[in-house]
């Protein structure tokens, strides 16, 4: 009985390493993903300064949308 317990426990572990290494794929993907968003946080903040330095220097400015053909 005990032997027919450890078969199935390892029949189990072998069918949960495929799901492990999606999970850790898959972590991975989230450091890479949450690395990414630190650095666009960080482009952000440093165009953000620019911009109010450069309205603090030149006055105001107008956005203007150029519309695309489509």
């Amino acid at each position: 009985m005990h032997k027919v317990l450890v078969f199935i426990g390892l029949l189990v572990l072998a069918g949960c390493q495929p799901w492990q290494d999606d999970l850790n794929r898959n972590s991975m993907r989230l450091q890479d993903l949450e690395a990414r968003v630190r650095m666009l946080e960080s482009e952000v903040e440093s165009l953000s300064t620019e911009l109010e330095s450069r309205r603090a220097k030149g006055g105001s400015f107008v956005v203007m949308e150029i519309p695309t053909v489509e």
